[in-house]
């Protein structure tokens, strides 16, 4: 048990220590860190920006679907409210 001990002790000893992260290493994964976080923000920015174009966008077709279904509504009912006196549109080969 003794030279287990030693031998575990003696394996220990002779790793060469690990040094620890340095200053300038730290200081540049900071400063990428920094960067993708600057490259993401101005992404949401140009994101966000976009988004809310299209959602004018998409506001003004619903308010021009929406007066094109009322006048389609009134055309509607201007035909069916003619009356027999009114010359009404015919078809191809009605006299």
């Amino acid at each position: 048990m003794r030279t287990f001990s030693l031998l575990l002790l003696s394996v220990f000893l002779s790793c060469p220590a690990a040094p620890g992260q340095t200053t300038p290493t730290d200081s540049n994964t900071l400063r990428a860190i920094l960067d993708e976080v600057h490259k993401l923000r101005q992404d949401l920015q140009a994101t966000s920006a976009t988004v809310q174009r299209v959602q004018i966008l998409l506001y003004r077709l619903r308010i021009q679907t929406d007066v094109v279904a009322q006048a389609s509504q009134r055309r509607g009912g201007s035909k069916s409210d003619a009356g027999p006196n009114e010359i009404q549109p015919r078809a191809p080969g009605q006299l």
